[in-house]
């Protein structure tokens, strides 16, 4: 499917990547992209097969996407829910992702 948030670091060309490079908080933007991707890449992998047999590497990248770039990070009141939701989106997003592909 097409990205949900087409302008993400992850989409950027290497020439725009350098661009960034050349500034401290630029570099550190790159960095903390990489390690997104990273934790994501190691979400996708801690699924039980059965559910990666159900969608690509890139199509779980895509949910995460799409839930990153719609989510709010803050404490607003849910406890053990907030918890709760922190596997549950991404995974639903992904289920929906496959659904509309």
């Amino acid at each position: 499917p097409p990205s949900t948030a087409p302008n993400a670091l992850r989409h950027w060309t290497t020439n725009q990547k350098a661009r960034l490079r050349r500034s401290e908080v630029g570099e550190k933007l790159i960095k903390t992209a990489k390690r997104q991707m990273n934790r994501w890449s190691k979400k996708y992998e801690s699924l039980p097969e059965e559910d990666r047999a159900l969608m690509t590497e890139e199509q779980f990248l895509w949910a995460m996407e799409a839930v990153n770039s719609r989510a709010f990070k803050g404490n607003y009141g849910g406890g053990t829910l907030n918890k709760l939701q922190s596997l549950t989106f991404p995974i639903l997003a992904a289920i929906a992702g496959l659904i509309f592909l």
